[in-house]
């Protein structure tokens, strides 16, 4: 029995060892200013980014505004995100939404809930 108990925990301090980089950089993350875009946003939460934004419109946290994604403003308000204006490709305005770090934890929580 005593042995077990030493294989286990063996086996878990292993785990811990291999998780402690992903923690780190998860926490430098979670603490860094400015914001994010959307394809870094769904690799952080391992998903495609079109099904990261289809899940965020069904969320409400996302409404779709011409062709733009354009947080409610409840979201906006927080600090969660931000809009900026960009001359495109074509040079036509566009609007970019970008994340704050601070809400990939609320994302990444969100998706697990409803899974």
């Amino acid at each position: 029995m005593v042995q077990d108990l030493l294989e286990t925990n063996k086996k878990y301090k292993n785990k811990i060892d291999k998780l402690k980089p992903q923690a780190a950089a998860y926490k430098d993350l979670m603490t860094a200013e400015g914001y994010v875009n959307f394809i870094d946003l769904a690799s952080v939460v391992e998903i495609r980014r079109t099904k990261l934004l289809d899940f965020l419109r069904e969320e409400k946290v996302l409404t779709k505004q011409s062709q733009f994604n354009v947080p409610y403003g409840r979201f906006t308000k927080n600090g969660y995100f931000a809009t900026v204006h960009e001359k495109g490709r074509n040079g036509k305005i566009v609007t970019v939404t970008l994340v704050s770090p601070h809400v990939i934890d609320y994302i990444y929580r969100l998706i697990k809930k409803t899974s």
